[in-house]
């Protein structure tokens, strides 16, 4: 294609300059017989043959021919016979070009000519022409600059695609490395990609598959760490099930001992099964980036009803709740953030003394929070960023309800919703503060 178009560009130049010199020719031609006739009208005929002798002797001067009235040649280098335009042949003369050449010389080379032909007032015929060599060596000059111009784009854009090409295919085969790599089980691996001037269509399919592997690698990191939270953390309530169970067994014919120990491993195995369902919902939300459904949400109303929902408890206990719930408009998963206040309600309850005051506060500015704080024992700066894992619990509450995993929920609510949880000091207690864009 890049051929074709300098071909046709080429043609397109060669006949445009073709007439452009032809119109450039006559008009050169046009204006020095002008310039002669106004000679003739000035001072005569003499004037005239004199005008051109000195004009002819110049290098790269017009070719002339005059004939007076009585047909009487008076310069000879031109014929003059038939008035207008014409293209005339005649043999090329070759100037003489050492001292002491006896004259010019014929030379079987044929000089072509456009000539203007006028008749002076007097009768005289005058006649001015051109090579038009002149306008072929022009052309020719034209043509071989376009295609030395063409020849080298040409080569130029066959390196380039030469270039290119081999620039592909050796992404493609980083590609497929990456492909085999990963099918061996290494999850590491990635594939190069440019992100600057030289970026292309492979280098984001490689960024897609970096992601992809990333995406892939953070879910079985995930599984693994589940895997071994699970044999960590249930092993102890599991232990504690078998124990009231044994206790049970020794307790014989005594009914109340009996039925106390089956009681027991009865809340143990609640709380068992509470674990798990709260390890399925976080590995639920983890797994399901798209199972947020966003929905336009005011906070406020979201905040009270839940609020009021867990207001008995809260009283029950001896606390306080206080709820500030402003206007706070966004787009959320109704559900998703219900279950997360939920959660960090829960936490409040499980983790203050009695007395301790529990407020909920909803507010937009540039953005729309939900914050839940307390005034209780709160949490250590040097551990906020890891009670967000699953599992993790402060020192304190070990040997308490719970399993660790009410926070982790909150923040795989979080990213699914592209928010922002800071965890932060109240002087005294705990802040945590969900921030929605």
């Amino acid at each position: 294609m890049l051929t074709l178009a300098f071909c046709a560009t080429a043609v397109f130049a060669w006949l445009a300059t073709r007439d452009a010199a032809r119109e450039e020719l006559q008009q050169r031609i046009a204006t020095e017989v002008a310039a002669l006739s106004d000679e003739f009208r000035a001072e005569g005929l003499e004037a005239v043959v004199l005008a051109i002798e000195t004009r002819s002797g110049r290098p790269g001067s017009l070719d002339y021919g005059l004939v007076d009235a009585s047909g009487s040649v008076r310069f000879a280098e031109l014929p003059a016979t038939r008035v207008g335009w014409s293209e005339l042949e005649l043999p090329e003369v070759e100037e003489p070009d050492e001292v002491g050449d006896e004259g010019s010389e014929e030379r079987d080379e044929v000089e072509r000519l456009l000539v203007q032909t006028v008749q002076l007032g007097d009768g005289s015929l005058l006649a001015v022409g051109e090579d038009l060599a002149r306008e072929e060596r022009l052309r020719d000059l034209l043509f071989a600059t376009l295609a030395w111009v063409g020849l080298t784009c040409l080569l130029a854009g066959l390196a380039a695609s030469v270039w290119l090409t081999r620039r592909s295919l050796r992404q493609v085969d980083q590609l497929m490395a990456l492909s085999r790599a990963v099918s061996s089980g290494d999850l590491g691996a990635r594939a190069p990609s440019e992100t600057g001037a030289g970026h292309n269509d492979l280098d984001e399919l490689s960024a897609s598959f970096n992601a992809m592997l990333d995406r892939v690698e953070s879910l079985i990191a995930n599984v693994r760490e589940v895997s071994t939270d699970v044999a960590h953390d249930l092993r102890t309530p599991l232990s504690h099930v078998r124990q009231q169970l044994e206790r049970a067994r020794a307790a014989g014919a005594d009914g109340a001992a009996r039925e106390a120990a089956i009681e027991a491993a009865d809340a143990r195995l609640s709380e068992v099964l509470r674990t798990f369902d709260a390890m399925l919902r976080v590995a639920e939300l983890d797994a399901s980036p798209d199972i947020a459904r966003l929905v336009p949400l005011d906070l406020a109303e979201l905040a009270e009803r839940v609020a009021d929902a867990f207001r008995p408890d809260i009283e029950a206990g001896g606390r306080h709740l206080i709820v500030q719930a402003a206007r706070a408009p966004t787009n959320a998963d109704k559900d998703l953030v219900a279950q997360a206040l939920a959660n960090l309600l829960d936490n409040a309850i499980r983790h203050t003394p009695p007395g301790a005051t529990i407020m909920v506060r909803t507010f937009k500015d540039t953005r729309t929070h939900l914050s839940v704080a307390d005034n209780g024992p709160g949490i250590p700066a040097d551990e906020r960023e890891a009670v967000l894992k699953r599992f993790y619990r402060l020192e304190r509450s070990r040997g308490g309800p719970g399993a660790g995993i009410g926070l982790s929920i909150v923040a795989a609510i979080a990213r699914l919703h592209d928010a922002e949880l800071v965890l932060e000091e109240a002087r005294p207690g705990l802040r945590v503060t969900l921030t929605f864009d």
